[in-house]
């Protein structure tokens, strides 16, 4: 099956997966209304669907929820060439997974295996998911959020890094987009909607972003770098600014797990008082977030 290979279907959560294994329900019933194509749906296990051509009967790919992909004993994923993972950026509302980043990269691990080592092509992983949160733990992980942020800024919607094998699309202005502000949910809700701004422009709506201002970068000193961003102190006042330009010799802190732990033992109780007190500046509306996030781990 190198050749065309299956797929995985991926959602965060069992009970998102439990819902397309019904039929009435598949990802794939409006496609195939579409391609006047027939795929039907059915469980395999108490974990996983099988999606299966409607005419021949073949499994074409597989369909698994990320919080419980660790409970497939003994599964083999030799034969899938593709992970979809759709909304893969949780809603405000939805049950968060323990170290979820994490949790992707193991998921890509079994399915990957050694493959790359015998000469075959890597699984490809799409992961595909509105902006409800722009500091969500997998941009985070992967480091793109202060990129996505300057996407945006720049108008820009595609990023490729070929070194990484990584493609990142950012859609601000669809085709799609633009025709449902005219329908009727938006028309209700209107053109300064939080809701019209994420669901037609992938922009959250933040809670945040009022302590953002331009600083005289030569008045602060650098005192710690964490994960995508650095935290300066004032030289006369007791105030910070936190950037996503690292400069000088700071400490450093990665963004995993341990390394967070290690910040927010050093340094958390002292930012946290100032964030509370307002004494702090933000480059931008992402750096605040991100320091939230890292925070929060």
């Amino acid at each position: 099956m190198e050749g065309r290979g299956r797929f995985a279907y991926m959602r965060r959560l069992q009970t998102q997966i439990d819902i397309c294994a019904k039929q009435e329900f598949s990802p794939f019933k409006r496609l195939d209304m579409v391609r006047h194509y027939t795929t039907t749906v059915k469980s395999i296990s108490r974990y996983s669907s099988g999606f299966y051509d409607g005419d021949t009967g073949e499994l074409l790919g597989v369909g698994v929820a990320l919080s419980t992909f660790g409970s497939l004993r003994g599964f083999d994923g030799s034969d899938i060439t593709r992970i979809v993972f759709e909304e893969c950026i949780p809603q405000a509302r939805e049950a968060r997974i323990k170290n979820e980043a994490s949790s992707l990269w193991d998921a890509y691990e079994t399915i990957n295996r050694n493959r790359e080592l015998e000469g075959r092509t890597p699984v490809q992983l799409v992961c595909i998911g509105n902006s409800n949160d722009s500091a969500a733990e997998l941009l985070v992980d992967m480091g793109l959020v202060s990129r996505i942020e300057r996407m945006k800024r720049k108008g820009q919607q595609l990023y490729i890094d070929r070194g990484r094998g990584l493609l990142l699309v950012v859609l601000t202005d669809s085709a799609i987009g633009e025709e449902k502000r005219g329908t009727a949910l938006y028309t209700l809700l209107g053109k300064n909607s939080e809701y019209t701004a994420a669901a037609l422009e992938n922009t959250p709506a933040e809670e945040w972003g009022t302590m953002c201002r331009p600083v005289v970068l030569r008045e602060y000193n650098p005192i710690v770098a964490v994960g995508e961003i650095c935290v300066y102190k004032h030289k006369h006042r007791a105030e910070y600014y936190i950037s996503s330009h690292i400069s000088g010799s700071p400490p450093r802190f990665g963004s995993g797990r341990v390394d967070l732990r290690r910040f927010n033992t050093r340094y958390k109780a002292t930012l946290w008082k100032a964030y509370m007190d307002r004494a702090m500046v933000f480059e931008n509306t992402t750096t605040e977030m991100l320091l939230i996030k890292y925070f929060d781990a």
